[in-house]
């Protein structure tokens, strides 16, 4: 059966969900945050900062999707790029990036940390 999602929203799932396992450091170190500081902005060191949206743009960007994503550190941002992009809705469709802060930060960590059980 074919996805009805576009080509590059299956390419960072799966990019996403290669991710299935990483936990962050004691320290709150990840990946994702030296990867967005060492390639989207390095202003600032993002290693240890929160990482729910970094791991989104890294995705994107491990996708070839950034112009439709965005890159962003922070939820809140790429929530007011959506909307002044007229691209954000509050229907979500198959594909959508669903941005609810928490929710979403609880649900990546818990997506991220759970063993797989395949």
């Amino acid at each position: 059966m074919d996805s009805p999602l576009q080509p590059g929203i299956q390419e960072m799932i799966k990019a996403l969900e290669s991710q299935l396992g990483y936990t962050e450091k004691g320290s709150g170190y990840t990946k994702f945050g030296d990867w967005y500081s060492a390639n989207v902005d390095d202003s600032h060191d993002f290693s240890n900062a929160a990482w729910c949206d970094m791991f989104l743009s890294w995705g994107a960007a491990q996708a070839g999707v950034t112009a439709q994503a965005g890159q962003f550190a922070y939820t809140p941002s790429r929530a007011a790029w959506f909307k002044k992009n007229k691209a954000w809705d509050t229907m979500p469709t198959p594909g959508a990036l669903v941005l609810t802060a928490l929710v979403l930060a609880a649900f990546l960590k818990h997506r991220l940390t759970r063993k797989e059980t395949r």
